[in-house]
């Protein structure tokens, strides 16, 4: 069996210049706003992997894209996980994992963290691992929204804040929509009894 961990992003959260009336912080200034992210995001990036072994390899994901600007093809490291570019994902048929099941671990942005197991007879390429991965997240949003009393409040009636509030749903979900994420690698560790963990690296 492997463990797919989900690493966290390490950008600094936009600082709003007003606290929006649906924050569901402790305090209400702009200051102890931004201090509450960012405490998030430190803790979300101080997560260790020194416990999930050795560290035998990594997988890259990157996608083909066309400049308009300097009109030219160039490749960026990353994969976005609302809607993923599957078409020009370099390698996406590869044979990346040839475990056949997986359980995935979504941690960021999540308070309360969701197990989720992925079988594949025949392993995982990219692209099976980034549609897994995707449909999963998407789940956990709508799971989130469907149960929390505090709604998210849509983007476009955000005032003075650009990252998505902290909602109390099943997940407590908070900082980031999931547009903002993208996936750039997995950290592939092996520990002393042979079992595979993954660990995702996320930026926002």
């Amino acid at each position: 069996m492997c463990i797919v961990l989900l690493a966290s992003c390490n950008n600094e959260a936009s600082k709003p210049k007003t606290v929006p009336v649906d924050w569901a912080g402790p305090k209400d200034s702009v200051k102890d706003f931004r201090q509450h992210l960012q405490e998030k995001e430190r803790q979300a990036t101080e997560r260790k992997n020194d416990t999930l072994g050795r560290l035998i390899s990594t997988i890259d994901f990157n996608v083909m894209t066309y400049d308009s600007i300097i009109k030219k093809e160039e490749v960026i490291s990353m994969i976005e996980l609302d809607s993923p570019d599957i078409k020009h994902l370099i390698g996406k048929e590869d044979i990346v994992l040839k475990d056949e099941t997986v359980t995935l671990i979504i941690d960021y942005p999540l308070d309360n963290p969701d197990f989720s197991e992925l079988v594949s007879k025949n392993g995982f390429t990219r692209q099976g691992l980034v549609e897994a991965i995707a449909k999963r997240y998407h789940e956990i949003y709508d799971e989130e929204e469907q149960s929390a009393t505090i709604k998210t409040v849509p983007s476009e009636k955000r005032t003075g804040m650009y990252n998505r509030n902290e909602t109390n749903g099943k997940y407590h979900i908070w900082g980031h929509d999931i547009s903002d994420l993208v996936l750039t690698s997995i950290w592939v560790y092996k520990n002393d009894k042979g079992r595979i963990f993954l660990s995702l690296q996320i930026d926002s």
